[in-house]
C-alpha cells in the first residue's frame, strides 16, 4: 500500500455532502450525469448550497468527493465487497446510509496512484452502520 500524500485525501467530507452529491447527480438528465462536467456541476452545486463559497474550498472539497467517488467505484468492483452489496435480501434502501457514512468516514489511500479504499475498513464502518434486520 502506497502511503497517501497530504491534500484530498485528508479532506473532511460529510454525510449529508455525499449524499446530496449522489442524490444530484441522480436526478440530473443522463446527458449531464453521464458527464465529468455534469458530475463537476452537480457537486459544485451541492457544495455552495451546502455554504461553501471560497473558490479554494470548493476545488479543495469537490476533489475530495470526486476521489472518494473514484475509491468507492473500485471497491465495488472488487470482490471483497461486491458479494455484500449483492447478498440477496439486502435492500438497498438500508444499505444507502451505511454506504454513505463509510464513504464519508472510511480512511482514503492512494494505491498505485489511484483512489482506494481499504475493503476491511470500508466494510467495518459500514457495517457499524447498518441498522439490525428487521429495524431499518
Amino acid at each position: 500500500m502506497v502511503e497517501s500524500p497530504p491534500g484530498v485525501t485528508a479532506v473532511c467530507v460529510t454525510v449529508a455532502q455525499l449524499e446530496d452529491v449522489v442524490s444530484a447527480i441522480t436526478r440530473a438528465p443522463s446527458t449531464d450525469a453521464d458527464t465529468l462536467q455534469g458530475c463537476v456541476k452537480a457537486i459544485i452545486d451541492v457544495l455552495i448550497a451546502h455554504g461553501l463559497e471560497e473558490q479554494d474550498e470548493l476545488i479543495e472539497t469537490g476533489s475530495a468527493i470526486c476521489a472518494r467517488l473514484i475509491a468507492f467505484a473500485a471497491l465495488l468492483k472488487s470482490a471483497e465487497i461486491g458479494p455484500w452489496i449483492a447478498s440477496v435480501g439486502v435492500q438497498a434502501s438500508s444499505l444507502q446510509r451505511p454506504l454513505l457514512q463509510a464513504m464519508a468516514t472510511a480512511p482514503l489511500q492512494v494505491v498505485q496512484g489511484h483512489f482506494r479504499f481499504d475493503p476491511k475498513d470500508f466494510l467495518d464502518i459500514a457495517l457499524e452502520n447498518t441498522p439490525p434486520a428487521g429495524n431499518g
